[in-house]
């Protein structure tokens, strides 16, 4: 006797039950993971001097003279709160090339507070500002991990921003005065919302939104340009995919429309800023002409192709150095969490290679867009490196999402087990290694405060004591984030692979 397999109007309810499990996995693991980020930064912030890191200063005059109702030029400073050795000086404005959004943002934030003594609590006004748009960055890469991960979407949801928010530079741009959390934070929103194009159709409503993403993005910094880019080619694919049985022409005309806005919005905004720039040193993306730094040699091309070190600037910096005695220790540890992470997803992929026919159209081309992105990134690095500029992990912030899939994806893949850990203890010893990176550079560059003597917890006391915070306060913080990584792994050890393939659903659209 057989039994009668079950009608789908039987499966609804449990279909129904199944979503709200998944929605609720999802929200507990991202608060879990948005806690510890917040605790993490929170210690770095309160352990780094209020005058911050070594380019902080030339962020926070441009905030200073955009205050005072103009932008800064390409020579001399003006804020001098009597706190930097070099305040007031004549020479390079170096946050001058970046367009204006940032720190028109920050003036109204915090701006009149640089104006008085209290002038520490206006940066830290804007380290708590940038530490919110860093988190604004990983709900958008729990958004992107939801729509890509079809079975596995609740631990990808968990897993992308658990690891992209833990590398050193997330953190410490996230807790200092500079541009580049808001920028890698719009970019990830970009593509976010290029994933739900790609996905789900080319909708007019999430293309204005992509524009204003892009134009904000644009806005912040030059190096968004590369998101743009990546963004308008996914726009164009996914009104090809989605075309459905429409004529070429008529789908030409769509892709044309959305990319008129696409590039319309950021030109019509902040293209003023640009030609300034190119009118001031010869290029959209300087405010000065390419000049000698001191203590650097002029690299060329071939020089950086052949140099190890560029290709190592993602594997080797995942952990901040500190002093260069942590320096090898970092490198080791970073080395073997990416090995660990990027290795899974190797493997991940080798294990699968059958089914990699039966990926749709969309799949291929979410693939190609973060891979390009990533090599986009490195691109970007090339060229600043070719002259005087130095290699820096900054760089490749607009590409967490990226690094975050490629050091994720394996260990999502492998199912709830291998999640459950290693994607808390990648994240644990990021965290670990970074804190002690932040602790030693105020230690040796920030505060100078000489080391306890009692171990490290003492010694974070004492950083966040010199800053006039309570000196339990790192301790407390880092408690709170060993205890959001064990409930991350929990969740992800509790819930197993999704029983619905979709992650979302995928309507017909108009292209038209």
């Amino acid at each position: 006797m057989t039994t009668a397999a079950p009608t789908a109007a039987a499966m609804r309810p449990r279909a129904a039950r199944d979503r709200r499990r998944q929605h609720r996995a999802v929200l507990v693991g991202v608060a879990l993971v948005s806690i510890g980020y917040l605790a993490i930064t929170g210690f770095a912030s309160a352990t780094l001097a209020w005058t911050g890191t070594v380019d902080s200063y030339e962020h926070l005059d441009y905030v200073w003279q955009v205050l005072h109702g103009h932008l800064p030029g390409p020579l001399g400073h003006e804020w001098t709160p009597g706190a930097y050795a070099s305040e007031g000086n004549d020479g390079r404005q170096l946050a001058s090339a970046h367009p204006p959004v940032y720190y028109a943002v920050m003036a109204v934030l915090a701006g009149p507070l640089l104006e008085s003594s209290h002038w520490h609590v206006a940066v830290a006004i804007i380290r708590g500002a940038n530490t919110l748009f860093g988190l604004g960055g990983l709900l958008a890469a729990a958004w992107v991990g939801w729509m890509v991960g079809r079975r596995h979407r609740v631990h990808l949801a968990i897993a992308l921003p658990a690891l992209a928010g833990a590398p050193f530079a997330y953190l410490r741009y996230s807790s200092d005065v500079y541009n580049d959390t808001l920028v890698a934070a719009l970019s990830m929103a970009a593509l976010a919302i290029a994933v739900r194009l790609v996905v789900a159709g080319p909708s007019w409503r999430f293309t204005v939104l992509l524009a204003v993403v892009a134009a904000l993005a644009l806005g912040t910094k030059a190096t968004a340009v590369l998101t743009v880019g990546v963004v308008a080619v996914a726009l164009v694919a996914a009104c090809i995919v989605h075309a459905d049985r429409r004529s070429p022409f008529l789908t030409a005309r769509a892709a044309v429309m959305r990319l008129l806005v696409l590039g319309g919005v950021p030109a019509a905004a902040f293209g003023w800023f640009y030609v300034r720039n190119a009118g001031l040193s010869g290029a959209w993306y300087r405010s000065t002409e390419v000049s000698q730094v001191s203590g650097r040699t002029r690299r060329g091309l071939v020089d950086v192709l052949t140099d190890p070190d560029y290709y190592l600037i993602i594997p080797r910096g995942l952990i901040g150095h500190g002093t260069a005695a942590f320096g090898d220790i970092a490198d080791a540890a970073s080395l073997a969490v990416f090995a660990v992470g990027a290795g899974l997803t190797v493997a991940a992929v080798v294990a699968r290679r059958k089914r990699v026919p039966e990926l749709g159209a969309a799949q291929f081309l979410l693939i190609i867009m973060f891979a390009g992105h990533l090599l986009g990134s490195y691109l970007l690095q090339l060229s600043h490196s070719v002259g005087y500029g130095a290699y820096n992990w900054r760089y490749f912030l607009p590409s967490s999402l990226s690094v975050a899939l490629l050091l994720g994806t394996g260990a999502s893949l492998f199912g709830r087990r291998v999640a459950a850990v290693v994607v808390p203890v990648v994240v644990a010893v990021m965290w670990a290694g970074s804190s002690i990176s932040f602790v030693l550079y105020a230690q040796e560059r920030g505060h100078k405060v000489a080391p306890t003597g009692r171990g490290f917890l003492h010694d974070a006391g004492a950083a966040a004591f010199a800053n006039g915070l309570p000196g339990w306060l790192p301790t407390l913080l880092l408690v709170l984030a060993a205890a959001s990584i064990a409930g991350v792994g929990a969740v992800l050890w509790r819930y197993a692979v999704a029983p619905h393939p979709a992650a979302v659903p995928v309507r017909a659209s108009v292209v038209s």
